[in-house]
């Protein structure tokens, strides 16, 4: 089993960071990056292609985990 957690800490602030709420798609320096409707046509497109191939379960589900490691290696490589 593979398992990943990502956390933000501080950032680029210092001294005592409060909690408050995150707005989704808003960054917590203005920074863009991900674009979680791409992300979502990426996966859909590569499990039809897969179905159409007729790939077994076993082997749709190897595929999407390898899909989602590969996309989450660039998603930490993006500005905070």
């Amino acid at each position: 089993m593979l398992s990943y957690v990502a956390a933000y800490v501080c950032g680029e602030k210092g001294g005592l960071v409060l909690e408050d709420p995150h707005q989704f798609g808003v960054s917590l320096n203005g920074a863009t990056g991900l674009d979680i409707d791409m992300e979502k046509k990426m996966v859909d497109e590569k499990l039809n292609e897969l179905r159409e191939e007729g790939a077994t379960e076993h082997d749709i589900e190897l595929a999407m985990k390898d899909l989602g490691t590969k996309r989450f290696v660039p998603i930490l490589l993006l500005p905070l």
